[in-house]
Formats: C-alpha cells, structure tokens, sequence
C-alpha cells in the first residue's frame, strides 16, 4: 500500500551576515536541527545577507564554542 502522507514543509527566512559570529553559530544549530528532522518535514530556506562590522573581537571565539555544543 502506497504511503499518500507527505511531509509537512516549513519555510524558514534567514537574514545572516556573513561575519557574524552569532550568525556562524546560528546556522550551524540549523543545519543540525534539520538533519535531526528531514524524516519527518521538508524545509525551505531562503534567505538574505547583511554585513556588520560592529562585532566585538573576542564574538567569534564565543559563538564558535556555542556552536560546538
């Protein structure tokens, strides 16, 4: 018997800036948690770059250890 269920989609917007310490850290969990879930949904993901040059020094070495968990 043919499964008719199909996966839900979700549609997730991303505006990132590249150099982004928080921004690195963020899409990293993404990626996690869609591979946690591809089983059971389709994503979508689109999204837009920003650039900011406004982070501090030490923000990527924090971000980086957050992401690493």
């Amino acid at each position: 018997m043919a499964n008719n269920l199909r996966k839900k989609l979700i549609q997730i917007d991303v505006s990132s800036d590249s150099i982004c310490p928080w921004c690195f850290a963020g899409k990293r969990n993404l990626d996690k948690a869609i591979v946690l879930s591809k089983e059971q949904f389709d994503f979508e993901i689109n999204g837009k770059h920003q650039l900011s040059g406004s982070q501090p020094p030490d923000a990527f070495l924090r971000a980086f250890r957050v992401a690493a968990n």
